[in-house]
């Protein structure tokens, strides 16, 4: 019985565990999509720009 509820608790550690960088990772994965995102709209900015000098 208390080998059982030992087993119990540790997959639902692991549970929580696996949650939580799911989670993390699903967070960091947002960020470098906003940060590419900055990116080319700094890039188009900039060529916007350069377009518009040349006119």
């Amino acid at each position: 019985m208390i080998v059982e509820l030992g087993v119990g608790l540790l997959a639902i550690g692991a549970l929580g565990y696996t949650i939580h960088w799911q989670r993390k990772r699903m967070k960091m994965e947002r960020i470098k999509l906003v940060r590419t995102r900055e990116k080319q709209i700094k890039r188009l900015k900039r060529l916007k720009r350069e377009l518009e000098r040349k006119k």
